[in-house]
């Protein structure tokens, strides 16, 4: 196919004889003559450590995780420039580009001043809108605070014509950060975002090397992107899609990667392929029986029918990611009951007896909803809990394990019942219910006070 138009945006046919790409026996681009590369080198993580141009070259380095840590884009006529990616904050030449914060960025300026620059993202995690106020009167003035407007097709290819704004406020590099959230690498001719795992191009809308997965969908190419539908998918390794096996209880991790969220999925068993594959609706969208569930709280393997579970909340895990909140434990509480169709118990726990602070949670588990390890309702406010009951039948070694608070979830959504009310009848400890419709707290006058979630 030839585009007759000879619009120089998008993809740009640079040849029209022989193969255009040619690849590694691991299924890696070596070549891609439409953009003037003749040759990539890969590490041990498929992933590229050089790309060479005709006028040029660009080298990455990794940690020994895959993470980017330096870019250097030597040209052939031109000064080497070496980027420096630590922890978040982006140097160019040995000089502080910019810093995120939960909002967007923080531009270091040459005056030592800072400017905070704040990020509209659309659903799918995409930069639409960069602005600051810069002469900080408490309004945003759209001729001179726009730093940046961003409006894509559905496969990440920016418009064109109508949004180029111009403005010497906003950090350059950190404007380079836009389709999913990831950076744009334009220098060379390159055009591809870096996704972490692998390179995409949006002109073609496909990657530069095979999915690591790709075992797991044997029926799709490998280098397709969110299964050809970029409106309902985000993919910059997609989200962790879990699979329940109700008869186990076991949650099974299908589809490994680093997104912001999890999903328990719903699956099908493939006789041919002997694997599992997720469901569709007749539009081709996959279903999902829990959604948007907090990083965290998941793991391959884990199973809240036959084990205990302490899920930490409210702080940061030892690799720097933050820890669910209180509030997204508590809702993944209230689906997974209604997934698992049986009441959940068990207890909100903390590090210290001597405050009402709480740090993670028990969830006990519910085979039978009876079980000789059972713990529910058998401890008072600031009570230790024997070890051997926090991660049953492996005893958790965290420091959260004072009783703070005792809870049960409701799958039919009821309020509290007669039992309820006998049970907790001069318990020293708060009592919640959870449900998808009510909130209810057993409060010091021994009444159940409904809240509408």
């Amino acid at each position: 196919m030839a585009d007759a138009i000879n619009n120089p945006d998008g993809f740009k046919d640079g040849t029209n004889t022989g193969n255009d790409y040619t690849y590694d026996t691991m299924g890696n681009m070596l070549t891609d003559q439409n953009k003037g590369i003749t040759n990539i080198k890969y590490n041990h993580l498929n992933l590229p450590t050089e790309v060479v141009f005709s006028n040029g070259k660009i080298n990455y380095t990794y940690d020994a995780i895959g993470t980017r840590v330096s870019k250097k884009v030597e040209p052939t006529s031109g000064a080497l420039i070496t980027t420096d990616y630590v922890n978040g904050f982006q140097y160019e030449n040995n000089e502080l580009q910019f810093f995120p914060h939960a909002e967007g960025y923080v531009k270091r300026n040459t005056n030592n001043t800072y400017l905070y620059v704040y990020q509209y993202k659309d659903h799918l995690g995409n930069v639409r809108l960069s602005y600051a106020d810069i002469n900080k009167n408490g309004t945003i003035e759209p001729a001179s605070e726009i730093l940046e407007e961003n409006n894509y097709y559905p496969f990440g290819l920016k418009h064109k014509g109508y949004n180029e704004v111009v403005n010497s406020n906003r950090s350059e590099s950190a404007e380079a950060y836009k389709f999913g959230g990831k950076e744009l690498n334009d220098e060379l001719g390159l055009d591809l975002y870096d996704f972490g795992a692998r390179n995409y191009d949006p002109a073609i809308g496909r990657w530069l090397n095979v999915d690591p997965l790709a075992e797991k969908f044997n029926s799709i190419t490998p280098y397709n992107y969110v299964y050809n539908n970029p409106i309902f998918f985000v993919d910059p390794d997609g989200m962790d899609i879990y699979r329940f096996d109700r008869k186990s209880g076991e949650l099974v991790l299908e589809i490994p990667t680093n997104d912001d969220y999890d999903q328990i999925g719903r699956f099908k068993y493939n006789k041919k392929t002997k694997g599992y594959e997720l469901k569709t609706n007749r539009d081709g969208e996959f279903k999902f029986s829990i959604e948007n569930i907090a990083k965290g709280i998941l793991k391959d393997g884990i199973n809240f029918k036959q084990n205990n579970n302490v899920i930490e909340v409210n702080g940061v895990n030892s690799n720097g990611s933050n820890q669910p909140t209180e509030s997204q434990f508590q809702n993944f509480i209230v689906d997974y009951t209604k997934l698992a169709g049986v009441e959940v118990s068990g207890y909100a726990l903390g590090a210290n007896p001597n405050t009402k602070d709480v740090s993670a949670y028990l969830v006990e588990f519910h085979k039978d909803n009876t079980s000789k390890s059972s713990i529910s309702a058998s401890y008072n406010e600031n009570d230790k809990i024997p070890r051997k009951y926090l991660g049953y039948p492996r005893s958790y070694v965290g420091k959260s394990i004072y009783a703070k608070q005792h809870y049960h979830s409701h799958p039919d959504n009821s309020l509290a019942s007669d039992d309820d009310k006998e049970n907790f009848k001069g318990k020293s400890i708060p009592h919640f219910i959870f449900s998808k419709k009510y909130n209810q707290q057993y409060n010091e006058i021994n009444v159940f006070k409904a809240t509408p979630r």
